[in-house]
């Protein structure tokens, strides 16, 4: 018979992704958990974690048990989190995931929302965390998040995509870098608009996912100008092309007040160059609450707005 337990550590090890990690959630001592799953290796005769860097990963048989023992303490959690909104009906606790590409002041106006609605007779504890749309994922995975907002989407059965805003994604500089030129006419293309107007490119990092989506715009739209800003905060890139930098592509969403008070002006004929969207996500298990009834409601009229 296998003792319950070892497989437990074995389980919670291989979720957290290290020894340190899963005794502090189990609160036992290192070398204690470590004897447990050495102990489960040597009964069941299988390496189950290998060395990778500083930390564990699963070998093949370690995947195999943990598969099974996902399906054994699913069940163990759901339960743990029935009892846990039994116990604290007047407390609830909110955690919502924000991928750190996400532009501020959409996550600022979500935030408002939640507390001037959903929030406002209500004994509500929301804690928001942002970080990589990976990692975020992972914890959502394992229910350590009750939402995530993220311009990736998720793929599995692990996750439903709830609600998705498709925003267009136009481009746009200040007006005292395009005045002085003379005004495009509808024939012009965006490239040679951008050539007469001489102006560099202010871009979002690399590894950004819009970054990566004007990459492959600049490149079909042959546009050749040299990138002279970029950032990973996508406040920075909008302020940059707001002081004169150079021209930017961005969300229309992002840039609406800017656009509404006139620090931007919009550079291309047509409506959009292309859709960048962002998502809300949830767990399959986790049930329509009232936070994801209201923030699916908010994308609904950033929706409709665009």
């Amino acid at each position: 018979m296998y003792n319950y337990n070892h497989l437990f550590y074995f389980y919670t090890v291989a979720r957290l992704g290290g020894i340190m990690k899963a005794a502090q959630y189990l609160h036992i001592a290192q070398p204690s958990l470590s004897t447990q799953i050495k102990a489960l290796e040597a009964h069941t005769h299988r390496i189950l974690f290998k060395k990778v860097g500083r930390g564990l990963a699963l070998t093949q048989d370690g995947e195999v048990l943990y598969s099974i023992c996902r399906k054994m303490f699913d069940h163990v959690e759901d339960l743990h989190n029935f009892l846990l909104s039994k116990e604290s009906r007047m407390q609830k606790r909110i955690r919502i995931g924000v991928g750190d590409e996400l532009e501020r002041p959409f996550v600022v106006n979500l935030i408002q929302r939640i507390f001037r609605t959903s929030l406002k007779n209500q004994k509500t504890q929301v804690s928001m965390r942002s970080g990589k749309h990976r990692v975020l994922l992972e914890q959502l995975r394992w229910r350590e998040l009750d939402v995530l907002l993220s311009n990736h989407s998720a793929h599995g059965d692990d996750f439903t995509v709830l609600a998705e805003i498709p925003m267009p994604v136009i481009a746009v500089a200040a007006p005292k870098v395009v005045k002085p030129y003379r005004k495009s006419t509808a024939r012009e293309t965006l490239a040679k608009r951008l050539q007469q107007l001489d102006l560099g490119l202010v871009l979002p990092m690399e590894d950004q996912k819009l970054r990566v989506e004007t990459e492959i715009y600049l490149q079909k739209a042959r546009i050749r100008q040299t990138m002279v800003f970029e950032s990973d905060i996508l406040a920075a890139v909008v302020r940059a092309t707001v002081e004169g930098l150079g021209v930017a592509f961005l969300p229309k969403p992002y840039i609406q007040k800017e656009l509404t008070s006139g620090s931007l002006v919009k550079l291309n004929e047509s409506q959009k160059l292309w859709t960048h969207s962002i998502y809300q996500i949830i767990h399959k298990k986790r049930q329509l609450d009232f936070i994801n009834t209201d923030i699916r409601d908010y994308f609904r009229i950033y929706k409709d707005k665009t």
